[in-house]
């Protein structure tokens, strides 16, 4: 990869499906476009969801998604002020270059959050209001159907997620 300014990284979209193929299912993958940059939405042999570079949220959208999901480092390479290079999840790391008085590389990590397609991506899309292609084809038919739609899976999301209270347990 060419060096990319720490600053303003974000993780490149084959990167992503790397990361996407790892956690469900190499072969097969197919993508849709996103609304957001640093957003992919990947649906790969075996399961699918968005993969999200948490630098493309903002401090509150990452504040409620973390309701629901919890980021995953991933590990980069930096040298100074520039990414050189990422740990591939199949491949690892392999033929990665540095310049020797740019000073030493250190690996950093670097959270991402991975959204499952079948219950964690209307946290997603409810908190942040990205969209595949796909849903935005669904929510420019119907937008006050999709809405409630939303809600409703976001909602039952977050019960799902909740932790029971004492009082919740059998006794």
């Amino acid at each position: 990869m060419k060096p990319a300014p720490l600053a303003n990284f974000l993780i490149p979209h084959s990167f992503a499906r790397n990361l996407a193929e790892s956690r469900w299912g190499r072969g097969g993958t197919s993508s849709d476009h996103t609304t957001r940059h640093g957003v992919f939405y990947f649906s790969c042999s075996g399961h699918g969801g968005y993969v999200v570079d948490v630098a493309a949220l903002s401090p509150e959208e990452r504040t409620e998604v973390e309701k629901v999901v919890t980021a995953e480092p991933i590990r980069i390479l930096v040298q100074g002020d520039a990414v050189i290079g990422i740990s591939n999840p199949f491949t690892h790391t392999r033929g990665i270059k540095y310049k020797t008085h740019l000073g030493p590389p250190e690996w950093q990590d670097h959270p991402v959050y991975l959204f499952e397609e079948d219950c964690d991506w209307a946290a997603l899309e409810y908190v942040t209001g990205i969209r595949t292609s796909w849903a935005k084809g669904r929510e420019d038919k119907d937008p006050e159907a999709f809405v409630v739609d939303l809600e409703r899976r976001f909602e039952e999301l977050v019960e799902s997620k909740r932790k029971p209270e004492v009082d919740d347990i059998p006794q």
